[in-house]
């Protein structure tokens, strides 16, 4: 099954017309019309936005066919790939979440990623450590907490319905996203906590 067949597989599980899967990809309706009758190619990163919209939905591409999963774990090993998913979830005005960041790990990828995001509208909030002086944005998305906090957890994001955990395998990075809308509630309470426990950032 080519790629554009599993794209029309994928439509029919969810019943999704065109226009349903354009606006959940940000790849435009007549583009997905072109893949599914093959008379275009579509880039590796309009494949992976297609993708990760089928995804969201639990509907996955695997070896020859598509498969409809009624788990919502998914498994990443690149922060920038939690932030272009958050990206695809999120619209103007919604919240992205960052517990126990430490921006000075950024790579310039992800830099620019927290960047854009803001600049569409995302808004961010992120605890970090008191005494990190690196920060990617205004000074106003910050707050400080007790720096042993942050040393005994590794950084948490939460976003619409979804919760991503970041654990540390030997020398690889695994952030373990669960889309469960009572579980990212949660999470979103406890970010809350900690919230207005901490200090607001002040700029040196």
């Amino acid at each position: 099954m080519d790629f554009g067949a599993k794209v029309r597989a994928g439509r029919a599980i969810l019943s999704w017309t065109r226009d349903d899967l354009a606006a959940a990809s940000t790849v435009s309706a007549p583009a997905i019309k072109n893949i599914e009758t093959g008379a275009s190619s579509p880039t590796a990163t309009t494949q992976r936005h297609i993708c990760r919209a089928f995804e969201n939905e639990g509907v996955f591409f695997a070896g020859q066919g598509v498969e409809h999963r009624v788990d919502r774990i998914r498994f990443f090993s690149d922060f920038l790939e939690v932030l272009e998913d958050a990206q695809a979830s999120l619209k103007k005005g919604e919240e992205l979440l960052l517990h126990c960041a430490d921006e000075r790990k950024n790579t310039p990828e992800v830099t620019g990623k927290i960047a854009e995001l803001s600049r569409a509208g995302i808004v961010l909030r992120l605890t970090i450590e008191t005494g990190n002086r690196a920060i990617t944005t205004d000074p106003a998305n910050y707050r400080t907490i007790d720096p042993a906090l942050v040393e005994s957890a590794e950084v948490s994001v939460i976003y619409a319905d979804k919760y991503v955990l970041h654990v540390p395998d030997g020398e690889r990075d695994i952030y373990i996203l669960i889309k469960n809308r009572p579980l990212a509630a949660v999470r979103r309470r406890e970010f809350e906590y900690w919230w207005k426990k901490g200090a607001p950032y002040v700029a040196a």
